[in-house]
């Protein structure tokens, strides 16, 4: 079976469209992650005023709450949807 150029040139096309939007998703998700890291270290730093003794404890404690981070994580996603805060 043969492939015309054309075939070629619509397959690449298409895959280069689908690099394109997986990548497009990809960067808006590390733009959020970046900004979770800086909300957290804002929190830590400038809000919480933890010192060193306290930071590995309350990071322990955080990183145990990962069903409380998806639940905060998809009502932003829903009030942004709704337009509101």
């Amino acid at each position: 079976m043969e492939i015309t150029r054309k075939q070629i040139r619509r397959i690449i096309k298409e895959e280069k469209a689908r690099l394109l939007s997986e990548q497009a998703g990809d960067t808006e998700a590390l733009i959020i992650v970046d900004a979770i890291q800086y909300a957290v270290f804002d929190s830590i730093v400038d809000e919480l005023k933890l010192k060193p003794e306290e930071l590995v404890p309350v990071r322990d404690l955080l990183l145990s709450k990962q069903a409380e981070i998806t639940v905060a994580i998809e009502n932003a996603f829903e009030d942004a949807m709704r337009g509101t805060r």
